[in-house]
């Protein structure tokens, strides 16, 4: 009976359901590409660059992390917001607006950061860490524009494009010089650079910037939408990557290394989820007066359905991959693995709910949210990175983000309501459960098994649903 009440609502629901799987299948081809691409180059990666190294590359990637909201003040969420669905003389006005805050904080890092450099203290790597993050800043501003104009393919051609380039000068650095992390970040500027003219050959955005648009009223209201995102934003890097920053400290480069290889996998889950709910953001902002708490309840139960069948089958493979490809310095990361996978898992889930903040604009309660889960992060990792190491960090980043998700959920029920289906919830414990068992047996003919019937069952479960909503 309940598969024929699924069938029923998929074809009442199918025009709007076929817009979020579009658009989601758009934004997928650019970054699960980009993803496999990164994939089929790690494995030279370990093997060109010790643990330390990756270390330092992934303290400069931690540390941009949580300059971009500080310097940006969360503008570029405020362009897609208010540019999205907007007319063009209003979007110009916006993207105007938004570049002035951006220069203002490009001016700001370079100056106030070469004078602390300079006078105060040295900071490591300093350049390197500049060119990452204005870098970063640029392609995170440059895509948003590209969605903003609905430009998703672009989009998507975009994360392809980075990422080619990316891991062509990744190889090029790591074989042909002795740059080693500074080769990582020079290959990550070159491929931002490319990938933000290729997007600026579409849109034309910068002809639509003009200095008689600019208005402190408008940048008033933007700075109003997006100044409350910054605290959240640092909580959120409180939650997902102070870790790092604490490893650094107690155990130093080489251990962070470890962790941020045994991240990796993790990474490819985050990416997923990522593009789908960049689609379900643009979904809930068209929908967002219509009230029917029961498609985002269907739409939330098949999401946690889906991520929960992903991220078992990344859990049973992940200790083949690494036994065949990873260089041997990294072997230490496996344990690791299913902590970090399931800490991403509810990170996934909290995501989900940041995007009824954000359409919502009840970016308060988003920032209250995270704060408790970067407390109890830090507050743990603090306390057990010291005593039993990286099992501190992963086991902290879990709690962190499943009290998160806890909280996001009863928060938020007033205006972005979710009904939960404890069947389901039953049944993806059930599968994480067991992959993860499967995952420590670390008998690869075990692995296999279990991954081929993950495979066939998510196939079978949702073939009927797939066929009817595209069907004629």
């Amino acid at each position: 009976m309940e598969r024929i009440e699924e069938l029923e609502f998929m074809l009442q629901n199918k025009s709007k359901l076929t817009f979020l799987i579009n658009s989601t299948g758009l934004y997928m081809i650019g970054m699960a590409l980009s993803k496999i691409l990164n994939f089929i180059v790690l494995p030279y990666i370990s093997r060109m660059i010790n643990s330390e190294q990756l270390g330092i590359y992934d303290a400069i990637q931690t540390t941009a992390g949580l300059l971009l909201p500080v310097l940006t003040l969360q503008a570029i969420d405020a362009a897609f917001r208010f540019m999205y669905s907007a007319e063009e003389k209003e979007k110009s006005t916006v993207l105007t607006n938004v570049w002035a805050i951006l220069i203002m904080g490009f001016f700001l890092l370079v100056v106030i950061g070469n004078c602390l450099n300079t006078f105060l203290f040295q900071i490591e790597y300093f350049y390197l860490l500049v060119m990452y993050t204005i870098s970063c800043i640029l392609v995170n501003m440059f895509q948003r524009i590209a969605r903003s104009y609905d430009l998703k393919t672009e989009y998507a051609i975009s994360g392809i494009i980075q990422t080619i380039v990316l891991l062509f000068m990744q190889c090029l650095f790591l074989q042909k010089t002795s740059f080693n992390e500074k080769g990582l970040v020079y290959s990550y500027v070159i491929s931002a650079v490319i990938t933000c003219i290729y997007i600026e050959s579409k849109v034309h955005s910068l002809k639509k910037i003009k200095i008689a648009f600019l208005n402190i009223q408008i940048i008033k209201r933007i700075i109003r939408f997006s100044v409350p995102l910054v605290p959240n934003s640092i909580s959120w890097w409180g939650v997902s990557s102070i870790s790092h920053i604490i490893i650094i400290a107690y155990l130093g480069y080489t251990a962070n290394g470890i962790y941020s290889m045994a991240n990796k996998f993790a990474g490819l889950l985050t990416t997923v989820t990522s593009t789908f709910l960049l689609a379900f953001q643009e979904y809930a902002l068209l929908e967002k007066n219509s009230h029917e708490d029961t498609t985002q309840s269907w739409i939330f139960k098949h999401y946690i359905h889906v991520v929960s069948i992903g991220t078992a089958m990344l859990l049973v493979i992940q200790q083949i991959y690494f036994e065949m490809f990873i260089a041997p310095q990294y072997v230490e990361a496996v344990k690791y693995i299913p902590i970090v996978m399931i800490g991403m898992y509810f990170a996934a889930l909290s995501s989900f709910y940041g995007t009824g903040y954000f359409v919502y604009e009840k970016t308060e309660e988003s920032l209250m949210t995270t704060i408790i889960g970067a407390i109890i992060n830090i507050s743990l990792g603090l306390f057990l990175i010291g005593r039993i190491g990286l099992w501190g960090a992963a086991i902290a980043t879990l709690l962190a983000y499943f009290i998160m998700c806890v909280c996001r959920h009863i928060t938020m029920r007033s205006y972005f309501r979710i009904d939960i289906d404890w069947i389901y919830v039953f049944l993806v414990v059930g599968i994480l459960g067991v992959s993860t068992i499967v995952f420590y047996i670390n008998n690869n003919n075990i692995s296999v098994i279990m991954f081929v019937l993950l495979l066939v069952y998510a196939l079978l479960f949702y073939k009927d649903l797939i066929l009817q909503l595209y069907k004629h």
